[in-house]
């Protein structure tokens, strides 16, 4: 098991959120990168069958930048920490299709557990009520032959 992290060297909660994994994930080959365009290096060459990416945002321009390389983590158990509960915040966010969102103010508490749950399930808990996507309101319905994409409905 491979678990990669984002975090700018500015992040406060940098080394909790490392401890975090540390803890919930001891086996796994644990790599920090502190630019997106690190972590897209990185995502370019090979990685595990079974890779977590932590994404800790501490600013909109964090945000986009993670944006542009979501190609890159579709292929990942993506897990991403908000700065914050703003409603655009809380669907761009959404936009990078996440195992898991969460806010960084709150949501270290339930990091471990859902990083424990990806390890040993290969899926996260289920989602908490405020980091439902925020267009949900307006998309479709799962319709009668319509598949529906189980990680979706856990990050929303």
């Amino acid at each position: 098991m491979q678990a990669l992290y984002y975090a700018v060297p500015e992040d406060r909660n940098a080394s909790k959120i490392r401890q975090n994994i540390e803890e919930a994930m001891p086996e796994a080959h644990i790599e920090c990168h502190t630019t997106v365009g690190g972590l897209k290096d990185r995502l370019l060459r090979g990685l595990d069958k079974k890779t977590v990416v932590v994404v800790s945002i501490t600013s909109e321009e964090d945000l986009i930048d993670t944006y542009f390389i979501q190609h890159l983590l579709s292929k990942v158990f993506l897990i991403v920490l908000l700065p914050d509960r703003e409603r655009h915040t809380v669907a761009m966010g959404h936009r990078l299709h996440p195992y898991f969102i969460c806010c960084t103010d709150d949501g270290l508490a339930r990091l471990a557990e859902v990083l424990k749950s990806i390890a040993r399930h290969e899926r996260p808990p289920e989602p908490t009520a405020p980091f439902r996507n925020p267009f949900e309101a307006v998309m479709p319905t799962n319709r009668t032959g319509v598949q529906h994409d189980v990680r979706i409905g856990a990050a929303a």
